[in-house]
């Protein structure tokens, strides 16, 4: 009787372990891809060593760098990270130092921050 019900466990095993191999290699593909955030800023700041005006832009942010995008232009690229916070914030925000470098931005609803390296500032200025 442990011989049947092996023989017939074993070719389920089998194609369970296949179903799963193709779910986390999607998984992992689509984690792979880059996030893509909008946000306005208010005044002219620095994203690294760029100079970017106030308005409306997109963030790619893709394995440890963020593009910042107005239009199809790209105007500033810059090392970044994310970090996760305790709390979710209610709207999304820039956070600067020295009055113009972006060092951090928030996103509305979202524990994850997106942490911009600069040359001379660390967000660890901020804390």
């Amino acid at each position: 009787m442990c011989a049947k019900r092996l023989q017939w466990l074993r070719p389920r095993i089998f194609s369970f372990l296949g179903v799963l191999a193709v779910a986390l290699s999607v998984t992992a593909a689509a984690s792979a891809s880059p996030t893509t955030k909008h946000i306005t800023i208010v005044h002219d700041v620095l994203v690294g060593d760029t100079k970017i005006s106030a308005g409306n832009y997109q963030l790619l942010i893709d394995e440890g760098r963020v593009t910042v995008e107005q239009g199809k232009r790209v105007v500033a690229q810059a090392p970044a990270h994310w970090e996760q916070r305790d709390e979710k914030p209610v709207y999304d925000s820039v956070l600067y130092a020295d009055g113009y470098h972006v060092v951090e931005i928030r996103f509305a609803r979202h524990r994850d921050v997106l942490v911009i390296t600069t040359p001379s500032v660390s967000s660890a200025a901020l804390r």
